[in-house]
This record gives C-alpha cells, structure tokens and sequence, in this order.
C-alpha cells in the first residue's frame, strides 16, 4: 500500500509539472496576440528534453510596431527580454526546476504579415 501511494504521488508531481507547462504556454500564447483571433491556435510537444509549444501571428502593422507592443505585455511574465536582431526577440524566465524561453521571429525573408513564437521549457 505504501508503494502504491509513493508512485501515486509521484505520478501527481509529473502532471503538476505538465500542467505548469502548459498554462505557462497558454498564457504567453494569449499574450503574443494583438486580438484573439490573430493566432494559429498553439501545439505542445516533446522535443529534446523539454517541451515546445508554437505558432503563428497574425500582425497588422510592422515587426518593430508589433515587437514595442509585445514587450511590455511580456516582460511582467518573464524575467529579461533580449533583442537579437532586427527580427528576433527572446524572452526568458527561471523557475525552480525549468528554464522558460520565448522566442519571437519574423521569417526571414518576412512572409506577409506573420510572426513565428516558440515557448520552450527545459529542465534547469
């Protein structure tokens, strides 16, 4: 009985852990949208020890006017924000045991009027 327990619990602690994974995926989803139907709808998958959620935004407007918008809505989420280039920019945070990172990218050469986000979860 007790060893049922133990892997009861265990078995808990690894949907908690998924679970956090996947609000925190959401949320940065529903934050990287202008309005709500300017996304793709996001998908969560194992890659590579982590896990990585993507998708598509729709933006009205250009990458530097979407990316002065998404920074501020982003930075109270996550811990710092780096600007790569022209046509990146990537967010991140620590938590107890993972590492989370967005990842905000205009195709290269641009592609209409879309922007590519990846939310990555790594173990720390």
């Amino acid at each position: 009985m007790k060893r049922l327990r133990v892997l009861t619990t265990l078995a808990a602690s690894v949907w908690g852990c998924a679970d956090s994974v996947e609000r925190d995926a959401r949320r940065a989803y529903e934050l990287t949208l202008p309005a709500a139907d300017n996304g793709s709808g996001w998908s969560i998958s194992r890659e590579d020890g982590g896990r990585v959620a993507t998708w598509q935004i729709r933006i009205e407007g250009s990458w530097n006017q979407y990316a002065e918008w998404a920074r501020p809505r982003l930075l109270p989420e996550f811990d710092s924000v780096v600007a790569t280039d022209g046509q990146r920019l990537l967010f991140g945070k620590s938590l107890a045991a993972d590492v989370y990172r967005l990842e905000l990218r205009m195709p290269d050469p641009p592609q209409g009027s879309f922007v590519t986000a990846t939310f990555t979860a790594r173990p720390f």
